[in-house]
């Protein structure tokens, strides 16, 4: 396997772009590449604590419209572009589209192949650095023969894999019960540490305030029907 796939993720209101040198690896390789750079470019405060949390990829044409800056345009395929290889091409009217399953995306994002055997893990890293060589995924991927920067004016086209986020409801959930816990944990403060028992309406007003707000804080969020972005 040879060429460069281009990653674009969006960091704010910016697009940032990988590239990635495919040459030699199979799909557990790129796939573990692809993770590294979509991590290193959202930044490890991102990943710790927001609750956008990558969904999977979709095939886009970009727009460089500057050095170092460029924009998803349109989805699609390279389908006459003589600098893009994947397979198969042409495509046949029969394929599917996108040529990569969402859940499979997402699936082999988040998987570990370490060991020849693909499997999960949460907070340790996998020791065994063993992979296996398939490529029937990366096949599929559109790989251009240079590199971005080679070719491609200060504005000019190229394709690639455009990064989709959706909001983790467990991420969610996780800070509404830390911040109706910090409530509960005054009342109990106010009640039987700082001595005002039976003062249930000050003690309270921390619960309720959150309570009321929570709702205002995450319905902009939640706008989006699919949580997508």
């Amino acid at each position: 396997m040879t060429g460069y796939v281009f990653l674009g993720v969006r960091r704010g209101d910016e697009y940032k772009v990988a590239e990635i040198n495919v040459h030699g690896l199979g799909d557990d390789q790129f796939f573990k590449e692809l993770k590294a750079e979509y991590y290193t470019m959202k930044g490890y405060l991102w990943r710790l604590f927001s609750i956008w949390k990558f969904k999977h990829c979709d095939f886009f044409k970009f727009e460089k419209f500057d050095y170092d800056c460029s924009v998803p345009r349109v989805e699609g395929m390279p389908e006459n572009d003589p600098e893009y290889l994947y397979v198969p091409k042409p495509r046949r009217l029969s394929d599917p589209m996108p040529p990569i399953d969402p859940h499979e995306f997402e699936t082999r994002f988040y998987s570990c192949y370490g060991g020849g055997k693909r499997h999960k893990h949460i907070f340790l890293s996998c020791n065994n650095k063993i992979c296996r060589p398939d490529d029937d995924a990366l096949e599929r991927i559109p790989k251009r023969i240079k590199g971005l920067a080679v070719g491609i004016p200060k504005r000019g086209h190229f394709w690639g894999l455009h990064a989709r986020e959706q909001i983790s409801f467990f991420v969610v959930a996780l800070y509404n019960f830390l911040l109706l816990f910090s409530s509960l944990v005054f009342w109990m403060c106010w009640l039987f540490v700082w001595k005002h028992p039976g003062d249930l309406q000050n003690a309270s007003i921390i619960t309720a305030v959150v309570s009321t707000l929570l709702p205002m804080v995450w319905l902009p969020l939640f706008v989006n029907t699919d949580h997508v972005r």
